[in-house]
C-alpha cells in the first residue's frame, strides 16, 4: 500500500495562510477576535480557524479564558530569542 503524498503547493498554501494569520495578529495590539484576524489576513472563516488551531497547537498563540479572542503565545518568544542570539542587535545596542 503506497501512502499518498500531498502536493508541495498545498503545503506552501497552508503555511502561507497560517503565516498571514500570525502576521495579522502581530500587527494588532492585544487580544483580537479570530473573525477580525481572518478579515485582516483576507482569509475565509474555515481557513482562518484551521490556521488558528495550528498556531495554538504550536503555542504561538493562545485563546483567552472564554475562547473568544486570541493573543500572542509564549512560543513566539523562542523565535525572538533565536533572532536576538544570532544577530549583533543587542551587542550593537549596548
Amino acid at each position: 500500500m503506497t501512502e499518498s503524498v500531498e502536493q508541495p503547493s498545498k503545503n506552501v498554501e497552508s503555511l502561507s495562510k497560517t503565516l498571514k494569520i500570525l502576521k495579522a495578529l502581530t500587527e494588532t495590539s492585544g487580544a483580537v477576535r479570530v473573525a477580525d484576524l481572518a478579515r485582516s489576513a483576507d482569509l475565509d472563516r474555515s481557513s482562518s480557524q484551521r490556521a488558528v488551531r495550528t498556531l495554538e497547537h504550536l503555542r504561538l498563540i493562545v485563546r483567552d479564558g472564554a475562547g473568544n479572542v486570541v493573543l500572542p503565545g509564549l512560543g513566539l518568544m523562542r523565535y525572538g530569542n533565536v533572532f536576538l542570539a544570532s544577530n549583533d542587535f543587542l551587542r550593537t545596542a549596548m
